[in-house]
């Protein structure tokens, strides 16, 4: 592992200098835009907070309609390369939290199915990511989707009473009733166990 280190490092650190390098021609670029045009046109401050803010150092959030830029991606895919599959997994359910706040269900499902991928060895984690997929299914009304990560989310921790109740709420909006009494018959009894 720590031979990895090193070479990561040195990803990191190119990386950032190719980012520098983009915004030092990114600058001297707008200036000399600026000296050309300032005789013949003058730009508001609106105008030039609005072009800086097209550059990757000065993202504020990214417009999913539009392509990426290459210093985001090489950004982004620092995030995820991490050689530990418990902090991989983890950034990828960070991630999908986050997503999910904003009510962004889809890719908060995305990001929750990649940690999974992931099969990192934390039993705890993977319930988590299993149960937080089954939320976003959830919110999302595929409930036949959510109740299978429901199952998965209790094979990884037996006693998951968030997994016990999303499932028995799956259920009813299935109108699998006596399935929901199931789901919530096994709940209390975790309830009074813990």
């Amino acid at each position: 592992m720590s031979s990895n280190m090193p070479e990561s490092k040195n990803l990191t650190e190119s990386i950032a200098e190719k980012v520098d390098e983009e915004l030092d021609d990114f600058l001297n670029e707008m200036m000399k835009k600026s000296k050309k045009t300032a005789e013949t046109e003058d730009k508001s401050f609106e105008e030039i907070v609005a072009e800086l803010e097209t550059h990757p150092a000065f993202l504020k959030e990214i417009d999913p309609s539009k392509p990426l830029h290459p210093a985001v991606e090489a950004l982004q895919a620092l995030k995820y390369e991490c050689e530990n599959p418990v902090m991989k997994a983890d950034s990828f359910k960070e991630e999908g939290n986050y997503l999910f706040k904003k009510q962004d269900y889809r890719t908060a499902i995305a990001n929750y199915t990649e940690g999974i991928k992931v099969q990192a060895p934390d039993r705890m984690l993977n319930a988590s990511l299993y149960c937080n997929r089954a939320a976003s299914n959830y919110q999302l009304g595929n409930f036949g989707y959510a109740l299978f990560d429901c199952v998965m989310a209790c094979k990884f921790k037996e006693q998951y009473l968030k997994a016990f109740i999303r499932g028995s709420q799956c259920c009813i909006e299935l109108k699998k009733f006596s399935d929901a009494i199931k789901w919530c018959e096994a709940g209390l009894k975790i309830s009074f166990i813990n």
